[in-house]
């Protein structure tokens, strides 16, 4: 090996070795800022409420009132959320962008589900408004007013 590799060897050994405490330099001093520096939080204590009883009455008591519930559609495969309209009749989003409505017989028996609105969306949030417009949350098309006469244009 010539001195001239040596030398080029040597100070590219040096180089590294410079760089190498430099970037350890910057690390303590950051090691030693953090430290040092105040936190801006101040922690509080939280103690968390009593879990609920199963066993004392209240809203928490095991019941059977959900053992008379019985499937209204099984058109919907993955419905989010569920309301009702003034007239009684249930409302379901689908996840395939389909809104369902289900309505009921003097017995209330439920009836087929019929497909009230597609968003061609996520529907994900229903509510009515005061004028009887549903008001839909859809995840893909954003917040949409649904008019009950017009549902053919969604």
């Amino acid at each position: 090996m010539s001195t001239e590799q040596k030398q080029r060897k040597r100070s590219t050994g040096q180089q590294i070795r410079k760089w190498s405490l430099t970037l350890l330099g910057v690390i303590v001093l950051g090691i030693v800022v953090f430290l040092l520096m105040p936190a801006p939080v101040e922690p509080a204590v939280w103690s968390a409420p009593a879990a609920p009883s199963f066993e004392k009455e209240g809203p928490w008591k095991e019941n059977n009132k959900l053992s008379s519930a019985e499937l209204v559609t099984g058109r919907a495969k993955f419905p989010e959320f569920i309301t009702f309209d003034k007239e009684g009749r249930l409302y379901t989003g689908d996840s395939d962008g389909k809104i369902y409505r289900v309505t009921f017989d003097a017995e209330d028996k439920a009836q087929p589900a019929e497909v009230f609105a597609d968003t061609h969306g996520t529907p994900n949030g229903l509510k009515f408004d005061a004028a009887g417009n549903l008001i839909v949350a859809d995840i893909q098309k954003g917040l949409l007013s649904i008019d009950r006469t017009e549902t053919s244009k969604y």
